[in-house]
C-alpha cells in the first residue's frame, strides 16, 4: 500500500485516490449483503492504488472471472467428495485479486 501512495505523490496525480474510495464504497454495500468479505475489498482497494485507472475495469473483470473459476472448481470438488466444507467456507478471493492486480500493475508500468 505504501508503494501505491508513493506512486501517487511522485506522479502528482491525486485522481487515483478516487478509485479506491469507490471500491471501498461499493465493497461496503456488497459486504452488508454478505456477497464478499471486507478483507478482500480492502485488499483490492489497496492494490488499485498501483493500477492505472484505464485498466481498473479490465482488472475487475479478470478478478471476477478468476473468482468464478475458483468457485466452480470448489463446487466440482464438493460434488466429487461430498464434503460440505468446500461450500460452507466460501470462495477466498485473495488469489484472484492477487493475479488480476498483478496483471493490472504490469500493464500500468
Amino acid at each position: 500500500m505504501f508503494i501505491g501512495f508513493f506512486s501517487i505523490f511522485v506522479k502528482g496525480d491525486m485522481s487515483h485516490l478516487l478509485s479506491p474510495l469507490i471500491i471501498l464504497f461499493v465493497g461496503f454495500i456488497l459486504f452488508k449483503f454478505n456477497i464478499i468479505a471486507a478483507g478482500d475489498i480492502k485488499y483490492y482497494a489497496a492494490m488499485s492504488l498501483m493500477i492505472e485507472q484505464q485498466y481498473l475495469l479490465l482488472v475487475t473483470c479478470i478478478i471476477l472471472c478468476l473468482g468464478g473459476l475458483q468457485a466452480y472448481c470448489q463446487y466440482c470438488i464438493y460434488k466429487l467428495t461430498g464434503n460440505e466444507r468446500w461450500i460452507e467456507r466460501g470462495v477466498p478471493y485473495g488469489v484472484a485479486i492477487s493475479i488480476g492486480s498483478l496483471f493490472g500493475i504490469l500493464a500500468s508500468i
